[in-house]
């Protein structure tokens, strides 16, 4: 209710007026999809805010633009470098057996 009367002078009677025609699912609809809209766009600025932020105290000569652009690529191409499935599975299958050989050598 506080959105809508931080929105609307008297929500009931708006509330109302869609209950009378039978439009209240889209009235709550449309309230849900303003407040995500707001929401994401709050998280877009200050995630922006953020960027800006390490902009400055990175002490770059860049203008802020590239500088993102430089970092966003970086961190794209770290992510290409992962190593497949088949090589983490390889890796987990080696260590596995290397550990029976180590357990082996011990006798009770």
């Amino acid at each position: 209710m506080d959105l809508l009367y931080s929105r609307y002078s008297n929500p009931l009677e708006f509330m109302r007026l869609y209950i009378d025609q039978g439009r209240f699912g889209e009235f709550v609809t449309n309230i849900i999809d303003m407040d995500n809209k707001r929401k994401q766009e709050e998280a877009e600025k200050d995630d922006e805010n953020k960027w800006f932020s390490l902009y400055v105290h990175s002490g770059s000569d860049k203008c802020f633009i590239d500088w993102k652009a430089e970092i966003l690529s970086k961190q794209h191409s770290d992510e290409e470098k992962q190593p497949s499935e088949e090589v983490k599975k390889e890796q987990v299958v080696k260590i596995i057996n290397d550990s029976y050989s180590i357990l082996d050598s011990f006798k009770l």
